[in-house]
């Protein structure tokens, strides 16, 4: 039992830690300059590669219904609440943009660094 508990512990710190993880990139003997012209070639390219692809998710709506009476039971009082369905728009394609600018980056000498 002990030694469960003491597993459950350091799988919640793990997921803890990694949720707070940094990631950059790094090479060796690369200036600012270089960084920067390195990611507007790979975001070019995974933009070319992987144009914006628009689409929609529908939440929903709900509806319920409460009723309020005073201590007695009596004069009670009823609401209705309603809330709307709503879209949401997203880019299907971000995923697989940001593979592309992954793989761009690789390719040119720069790997991720997990802070």
């Amino acid at each position: 039992m002990v030694r469960l508990r003491g597993l459950c512990v350091m799988v919640v710190v793990a997921l803890s830690l990694s949720a707070c993880a940094r990631v950059s990139w790094v090479k060796p003997n690369a200036g600012a300059a270089e960084w920067e012209q390195t990611k507007a070639a790979c975001m070019l390219e995974g933009a070319q590669r992987v144009p914006v692809a628009p689409a929609y998710a529908m939440q929903p709506g709900s509806s319920y219904t409460s009723t309020n009476c005073d201590n007695k039971g009596h004069n009670c009082t009823t609401y209705d609440t309603v809330t709307p369905p709503s879209v949401q728009q997203y880019d299907a394609n971000a995923g697989l943009r940001d593979q592309v600018v992954k793989a761009c980056f690789y390719r040119n000498g720069w790997t991720e660094k997990v802070e």
